[in-house]
Parts: structure tokens; C-alpha cells; sequence
């Protein structure tokens, strides 16, 4: 079989600081290929990609979508979702086999911390995948974390949530193209541990967003072989500051602020993984 190309795509606001991290390791797990889409910055990304660019090459492409942002903002059109559905429409037509949709608070992980995204795709190559979802796994709030510390480190606690991201298939036909998944004509759609992704309740899944509240039980215990760390807290002064990047990219949120943070203290169910 031949190599599958693999591209991953991000959109990303006033986070230079976290870009060359979040870059080196995607690309150290095999990713193919990066594309940023900037919107709304103030501070030195492009500077910052400039200088990744003489390093990665063809291979990290990055622009700035001020006005397409503008444009959706108009028509009262999502912002993200636009420019997803643009990005997995240009990379069918550039050759690339799949695409996965992060944010620059995401990281695509194996948890032998070895094994590279080529890897996954081998494993699924029989089940002819539309899409393979990977559960966030979410860091925990800790007053002690220094700003700008280690992502981590040989043992990591982290909280499992119901939210996925997903790895689609270029090659299958989309009908609905989202933040979290997409809906697939006559999909087939997995999760990270080759399970059939499971659906018991479609409008409290969101179209594949969430595992079931069955699934989630059942497994939070343990840990998948991939996953999706999401990075929210970070350090106090961190995640204060990303408040203020607040989701004006959505068609119902003007605030100022992030609204869909819950504060730096809780008190999750948590799970230690070792890399």
C-alpha cells in the first residue's frame, strides 16, 4: 500500500507563543504536512512562521484570513466551520489522503508516545475509515504550573472528556463538515481503540461530537491508544490570558471573553498516563 498523505490544519489567534511547540510535535509524529489560517492578530505569528517556514519548508503553509473572517461575520456564517469546510476541500484537491482539524491548545498523542500517525492509518487501512475519532483528554488545573512550563512530562494526569476529535478521510464524501466530526455519506466511523464509533443518542451527540454517556462510563478508566490532549488550563496566568481570545468566530457568542471555560479550579475524574 501506498504511503497515505496526511495533512493537519489549524486556525489560530494571537497564540505565537505556543506555535513552534505545537508545530515540532505534530510534525515530529509524522504528520505530512501543516496549514495555519490567522485571524485577528496583534501579535508576532507571522514572524514566528516565517522562521519555522525556512526549516519545514513546502510543508508548513500559513495565511492570513482576516477577510474572510470579515465575510462570515456579515453573512452570519461560523467562521471556523467556513473554514474547515475550505480547508478539507483544498487538501482533497491538493492529492492528500486524510486531514484532522486541531486547535493550537490541541495535541494529536500515542500513548506509547512513539508510534506516528502513519501508524494509526496502517492499523485502519482494512476498515476503510470516513472518519477516527481520539477523546480529549484534558490537563488539570494546578496553581504551581509555571507559565510557558514543560507540555509534559514522563508521567501526565489528565481529566477524559466526552469530546473527540477526529482524523477524516478525503476520499469519502462529506455531507456535513464540522468542528469535531463530520457526517459522512453511508460513513463508517471509528474510534482511536478500532471501536465502532457508538451513537445512542444523535442529537445529544452532535453529529459525532461526543461519545455516548454509555461509552463514557464504560471506558473512562482507562486510556486509548491515541488520544487528543487539550490543553485549557496551562499555567493561572495562561489561561486568563486565553480569555481574551475570546469565540467571536461563532455566529452566537459576541462576547468579549471566552464563554466556554469553566474557571481554573475543578475536580475531575483523572486518569495517569506514562510516556
Amino acid at each position: 500500500m501506498n504511503k497515505q498523505k496526511i495533512k493537519l490544519a489549524a486556525i489560530a489567534k494571537n497564540e505565537a507563543a505556543y506555535i513552534p511547540e505545537w508545530v515540532f510535535h505534530h510534525f515530529y509524529f509524522g504528520f505530512d504536512a501543516i496549514e495555519i489560517w490567522i485571524n485577528g492578530t496583534s501579535d508576532n505569528s507571522f514572524e514566528i512562521l516565517d522562521s519555522l517556514k525556512a526549516q519545514f519548508g513546502h510543508r508548513l503553509t500559513y495565511r492570513n484570513t482576516d477577510n474572510l473572517f470579515r465575510e462570515c461575520v456579515t453573512d452570519g456564517k461560523d467562521f471556523q466551520v467556513v473554514s474547515y469546510r475550505k480547508l478539507f476541500k483544498s487538501a482533497k484537491k491538493d492529492g492528500f489522503d486524510f486531514i484532522m482539524f486541531l486547535d493550537m491548545d490541541e495535541f494529536w498523542i500515542p500513548n506509547d508516545f512513539i508510534s506516528s500517525i502513519h501508524s494509526l492509518v496502517k492499523d485502519f487501512a482494512d476498515e476503510d475509515p470516513s472518519s477516527i475519532s481520539f477523546q480529549w483528554c484534558v490537563d488539570i488545573p494546578d496553581a504551581n504550573k509555571l507559565s510557558f512550563g514543560k507540555l509534559f512530562s514522563s508521567q501526565n494526569t489528565l481529566a477524559k472528556d466526552r469530546h473527540v476529535k477526529s482524523l477524516l478521510n478525503l476520499k469519502h464524501q462529506p455531507v456535513l463538515i464540522n468542528i469535531h466530526n463530520t457526517v459522512f455519506h453511508n460513513g463508517r466511523y471509528f474510534l482511536a481503540n478500532k471501536a465502532p464509533f457508538p451513537e445512542t443518542n444523535p442529537k445529544e451527540q452532535r453529529n459525532k461530537s461526543l461519545v455516548s454517556i454509555e461509552y463514557f462510563a464504560e471506558n473512562n478508566g482507562s486510556m486509548t491508544p491515541y488520544f487528543v490532549a487539550h490543553k485549557v488550563f496551562r499555567s493561572q496566568m495562561e489561561y486568563v490570558s486565553s480569555l481574551a481570545r475570546a469565540r467571536r468566530h461563532t455566529t452566537n457568542d459576541k462576547s468579549f471573553i471566552k464563554t466556554n471555560r469553566p474557571g481554573y479550579w475543578r475536580n475531575p475524574a483523572t486518569i495517569t498516563t506514562t510516556f
